[in-house]
């Protein structure tokens, strides 16, 4: 099995895919947590083509890099070029290209490790220095967001983060319809996700989200989520860039990083 594997790394194959409807966001966009459907479904074909059909049966996503260059809609046939990095019995370390009629739309490393294997949900300090204080969001695990595996699906844990960025913002008086008056978007333009335990059907989790480095036109939030048990089922480091509706770079509205800084605490030592 190790010597089979071992002849995998540095093969090279195209799988072609088309983004769904159901796969975009209200802009009409591939949603950036949607990308992680995208990689499984791009791995399984990639790995049937590569002659590997069946590694991928035992074993899970640990962890995925992915950056994003262009938007994708519905429909877009997708080249993606997946690449074998390094490959043994217990570790498959992948990378995609994604294209788009020769334009490039995201890359991504997935490194997926056998179940049963350890599973440190630790991610490197990423040395960012604004430090915000944190904001806390509790979800229960819903059976609709369970893979066929028992375990939340990736993409849904993206999607999780997602919303408690929001929802951080919305505690500070930041709204959707606010930003929308002050012509401002964030638009994702990467994760560096690590996952650890499984998160399972009624799961009571707790969602830690955090300003961890602010820069004129671009932030990243960290992530953390928690089972009530105390075991780490996620972390994330989310980079967005700040845009107009038009698509131009642009700073954020004045006093909204402060505000998402100082966390939900400033506002409750406000009241009085």
């Amino acid at each position: 099995m190790v010597d089979r594997m071992g002849g995998l790394a540095g093969l090279t194959t195209i799988v072609l895919l088309r983004p769904r409807w159901d796969d975009c966001d209200a802009n009409g966009h591939l949603n950036n947590a949607m990308y992680l459907a995208l990689v499984r479904s791009a791995t399984d074909e990639g790995l049937v083509a590569l002659g590997a059909p069946d590694w991928l049966a035992g074993a899970r996503l640990a962890e995925m890099e992915l950056a994003y260059r262009e938007p994708v809609r519905a429909g877009d046939e997708m080249g993606v070029r997946l690449q074998v990095r390094a490959a043994d019995a217990d570790a498959l370390v992948l990378t995609y290209e994604f294209a788009v009629s020769a334009r490039i739309c995201a890359h991504a490393t997935a490194r997926w490790a056998r179940i049963g294997a350890p599973r440190p949900a630790t991610l490197e300090d990423h040395g960012g220095d604004a430090r915000g204080e944190p904001f806390v969001m509790r979800h229960r695990v819903r059976s609709y967001e369970i893979g066929a595996d028992g375990e939340a699906r990736p993409a849904v844990i993206l999607q999780w983060f997602e919303h408690a960025i929001f929802q951080a913002a919305e505690a500070v008086g930041w709204t959707r319809k606010r930003m929308r008056e002050a012509d401002f978007v964030t638009l994702q333009v990467g994760h560096h996700l690590v996952l650890g335990a499984p998160a399972r059907e009624g799961d009571e989790l707790r969602i830690e989200s955090r300003l961890d480095e602010v820069r004129r036109v671009s932030g990243v939030w960290r992530h953390e989520i928690r089972r009530a048990d105390g075991e780490i089922v996620a972390v994330d480091y989310s980079r967005g860039a700040f845009l107009d509706s038009q698509g131009l770079i642009r700073p954020a509205p004045e006093g909204m990083l402060g505000a998402l800084l100082a966390g939900p605490a400033a506002i409750a030592s406000a009241v009085p």
